[in-house]
């Protein structure tokens, strides 16, 4: 699958393909979590984060269209708004 875009091994997930999710966040885990390192958030909290990102992904995958959506950007989005909840000041919600 190395040949593969981002975008078709999220499609191959939606379609069924358990093995094309493992393949996406293998290639994207250490540069999502140094992202959300990089927004000030330990790293522990980083790696709990990333997980959160990927059962977002895993619940929205029904509704992702390739045509308009792209799942690099939509990894970014999720991490950063993550990044920033788990941030505020006395925060103590559920990331999920």
């Amino acid at each position: 699958m190395r040949n593969v875009t981002h975008n078709e091994l999220y499609t191959r997930f939606r379609d069924g393909g358990q093995d094309a999710l493992r393949v996406l966040v293998q290639r994207q885990h250490k540069r999502l979590v140094r992202r959300i390192v990089k927004r000030g958030v330990q790293h522990a909290n980083a790696q709990d984060i990333a997980q959160n990102v990927y059962i977002q992904l895993v619940a929205n995958a029904a509704k992702f269209d390739p045509t308009t959506s792209d799942v690099i950007w939509s990894l970014n989005w999720l991490a950063d708004n993550r990044s920033r909840l788990a941030l505020a000041p006395g925060n103590r919600t559920q990331l999920c």
